[in-house]
């Protein structure tokens, strides 16, 4: 009995050790997660950041600021559902990926799982994105050399876990299921 508890803890661990070998981070931008609008405008203000707009984009509240990411000039987005920060997006050029990958790399560790996937830009020409993600049990991070359909931009999000689940639960409700049967 205890080989036997002994072998599935070795084994979890195992599993689970990329998950757990990054820094997950409590905050996004010196905001900490479920702050208010109101927390992080005075939070983004004080470190030279201040929010230059905040719109409705259902269900979200949007903030927008720039700032560098180290040497990346970056247009930061928070992300607010019911008045509590959830989710952080950064666009920047996507000749400064490689920067980026640096300061992710530097900040939470090394990634755990890298991919190249196949990529239709706006223009429908073919190209392939590098895509690092770090997954955990409380943050979910992705880094996209481009985003949005643009080669000229690339995009970074980092999300609770819930509001990365939430979403996803969302977007497979939403997927058509094929024909209905009559």
């Amino acid at each position: 009995m205890i080989k036997h508890v002994l072998v599935f803890l070795i084994g979890w661990a195992v599993l689970a050790s990329p998950a757990l070998a990054w820094n997950q981070p409590d905050r996004f931008q010196g905001v900490r997660w479920d702050a208010s609008t109101a927390d992080a405008r005075k939070i983004a203000a004080d470190r030279g950041e201040p929010f230059r707009f905040c719109f409705e984009a259902f269900p979200y509240q949007v903030c927008s600021t720039s700032a560098a990411v180290g040497p990346v000039d970056s247009t930061i987005l928070f992300l607010f559902r019911d008045d509590k920060l959830v989710s952080g997006q950064l666009s920047f050029k996507a000749s400064d990926f490689d920067a980026m990958k640096t300061q992710f790399i530097e900040r939470y560790g090394p990634p755990t799982t890298q991919v190249e996937e196949p990529f239709d830009t706006k223009d429908a020409m073919k190209s392939v994105n590098r895509v690092l993600r770090w997954g955990g049990n409380a943050v979910l991070i992705e880094l996209r050399a481009h985003g949005g359909g643009s080669v000229e931009m690339g995009t970074a999000s980092i999300a609770t876990k819930p509001e990365a689940d939430r979403v996803a639960a969302e977007r497979a409700k939403a997927k058509p299921k094929g024909k209905r049967e009559r």
